[in-house]
């Protein structure tokens, strides 16, 4: 295996790396992810990112992306405005409308019809999702996409059940997965797909 280069020139292969990372896992210091990298076999290789009491400990003042999973909130952001960049559309992180002070996670106007678009991240708090959209239509969003990074089944058992508790169904909302955005043609075909109304 090839070596990697650490702090101090100490050179370790992924395999050394990897024990010492599962001891400090252990111990509560740092989580579990998969990084791509190249290899003989083809398949990714695997590193540990610092938790928010790792970085305490070695005292780095950086503090981890929220959200409910590894992936963290903040990089679901990131990745949508990068699979919307892919596709022409520019969206602003922590947008608002002009006149407002209710953010959304992403705000987009839509290339194809001019509607103000907002883009709610999703990741483990699906009852407040319901609040969260219409307090977005009330700021003037005229169409607002509520987008999961779980699987569909958990956008159907989990998610849609908190809206028709809530008594909340207006077709001006959508609730999607990531995948439904980067395989969409359109941004249009997104917020417009009736199959995807809450």
């Amino acid at each position: 295996l090839p070596g990697l280069d650490l702090p101090g020139r100490k050179i370790k292969t992924e395999n050394q790396l990897k024990v010492e990372c599962e001891n400090l896992s252990k111990r509560g210091f740092c989580d579990f992810l998969t990084i791509n990298t190249k290899s003989r076999s083809g398949k990714g290789g695997e590193f540990y990112y610092l938790t928010a009491t790792g970085h305490a400990a070695v005292g780095s003042l950086y503090k981890p992306a929220r959200g409910g999973t590894e992936f963290g909130h903040d990089f679901v952001q990131r990745f949508l405005q990068h699979i919307l960049a892919c596709k022409g559309i520019t969206a602003i992180i922590e947008d608002v409308m002009p006149g407002t002070s209710k953010q959304v996670d992403l705000g987009v106007i839509c290339p194809h019809s001019g509607l103000h678009v907002a883009i709610e991240v999703c990741l483990s708090t699906f009852s407040t999702e319901p609040s969260q959209a219409q307090a977005d239509l009330s700021a003037g969003w005229q169409r607002v996409i509520v987008c999961c990074l779980t699987s569909s089944p958990d956008l159907k058992k989990r998610l849609l059940p908190e809206f028709k508790k809530a008594g909340v169904s207006d077709t001006r909302i959508t609730a999607v997965v990531v995948a439904d955005i980067k395989n969409g043609a359109s941004l249009v075909d997104v917020y417009d797909n009736p199959d995807w109304f809450v």
